[in-house]
């Protein structure tokens, strides 16, 4: 598509050369969510979202991490639930910048901040949206950690 999400801290985060901001959009509107899911424990974890799943508006898997999060951070998505132990830091940097300059949250399902993650060898399930859904996600994400 040719289009350049970027950021620089403390400035902004923009789409080509448009400033860009996570959408306002709440559970109670027609929110677009990804998921991304491990095969392992993949009927047990639909089982424990399911109440979370069926107040999705729509449900999408794109695959990319990092261009989850600049869709997030440009409004076109609100949120994104990666339970599968497969990012790095180093994977989704950019787009974990580009997020919180956009007005995002990121935090790994205990709620712990993205930044305090400091090597490059750990794996971490994470989630990631606007700032109106982020206390309704960690609410009823908590029964994935029992």
């Amino acid at each position: 598509t040719k289009d350049i999400y970027w950021a620089e801290k403390g400035n902004g985060a923009f789409l080509n050369d448009t400033k860009i901001h996570v959408s306002d959009l709440d559970i109670s509107q027609k929110c677009f969510f990804e998921l991304n899911l491990s095969m392992k424990n993949l009927l047990d974890n639909l089982q424990k979202l399911s109440p979370l799943i069926k107040r999705f508006y729509r449900i999408r898997i794109l695959g990319s991490s990092a261009l989850t999060l600049c869709q997030i951070a440009s409004g076109s998505m609100e949120a994104f639930i990666n339970l599968r132990r497969s990012n790095r830091l180093v994977d989704v940097a950019a787009g974990l910048l580009i997020l919180k300059e956009a007005g995002g949250n990121i935090s790994t399902l205990d709620g712990s901040e993205i930044d305090d993650i400091l090597s490059i060898n750990v794996k971490f399930p994470f989630i990631a949206s606007n700032a109106r859904l982020e206390p309704f996600l960690k609410e009823k994400l908590v029964n994935l950690k029992k």
